[in-house]
């Protein structure tokens, strides 16, 4: 099917953070900061983090009040990383959340061949929208970084919006802006729940963007339409044209 729209995520479907490994960059930040918090190693702070975070965005409330201001979000990871751990120390804390999140957030790239996809499919027939989950003035900032806004017909962000993925009212408000029929398109993105679940059964075709090349995972009731390691993949190089 040729789709008359298509969808695009953001993160880590048409950009992604230039070190390639969020934990390693968390380790990094960790290990420049551990010497603030008395008798902690950066190993043990660097693990509790992660299972505070881990727990953290598994509720679903949390998670969408937490990626409206991931600062504040990953500031508090640390903060009850320290104490549980028995070494307190807020303000290092933070500043240690502050490092990792200005990197993270600064150090963003598109994936290869991801604007020049972008540009194929505006220049084309096909209607395109950007939808992201976020606080504003962190999305606007990758978008404007990279002059995003002018590949896309629409673009919805949660902090702008007030609601986000995998409310199923962003896709359709989008389908509506955009003039066309849920059936009639496509949506493409790495999260199994957000761009491929929710989106299927609203009558989306759903692409999952697998960038790491790990495959579905085992326990996964999740079946997307069509997995792809990029979005290039998205346009056949023989014919240049849109390819299920």
């Amino acid at each position: 099917m040729r789709p008359s729209a298509i969808l695009f995520d953001l993160d880590d479907t048409i950009l992604r953070y230039e070190g390639g490994d969020y934990r390693k960059l968390w380790r990094a930040c960790v290990e420049e900061h551990c010497h603030h918090f008395d008798g902690l190693a950066p190993r043990d702070l660097f693990n509790e983090i992660q299972s505070i975070s881990e727990r953290f965005w598994r509720d679903p409330e949390r998670h969408r009040r937490g990626r409206l201001d991931m600062r504040a979000a990953r500031q508090q990871f640390v903060r009850e990383a320290a104490r549980s751990l028995g070494s307190p120390n807020d303000q290092a804390a933070n500043e240690l959340a502050n490092h990792y999140h200005e990197r993270r957030e600064s150090e963003v790239v598109p994936f290869e061949g991801a604007l020049e996809t972008l540009e194929y499919f505006k220049k084309s027939p096909i209607k395109t929208a950007l939808l992201t989950n976020g606080g504003t003035d962190t999305q606007r900032r990758k978008i404007e970084s990279y002059q995003l806004d002018r590949f896309f017909d629409c673009i919805l962000i949660e902090g702008e919006f007030g609601k986000g993925k995998p409310n199923p009212d962003v896709y359709l408000h989008l389908t509506r802006e955009l003039g066309v029929s849920e059936r009639e398109s496509w949506i493409v993105g790495d999260n199994l729940e957000w761009e491929v679940r929710v989106p299927q059964r609203l009558g989306f075709y759903a692409i999952w963007n697998d960038y790491l090349g790990r495959g579905l995972p085992r326990e996964s009731e999740v079946v997307p339409d069509r997995i792809v390691k990029s979005i290039h993949e998205l346009i056949d190089p023989a014919t240049g044209l849109p390819i299920p």
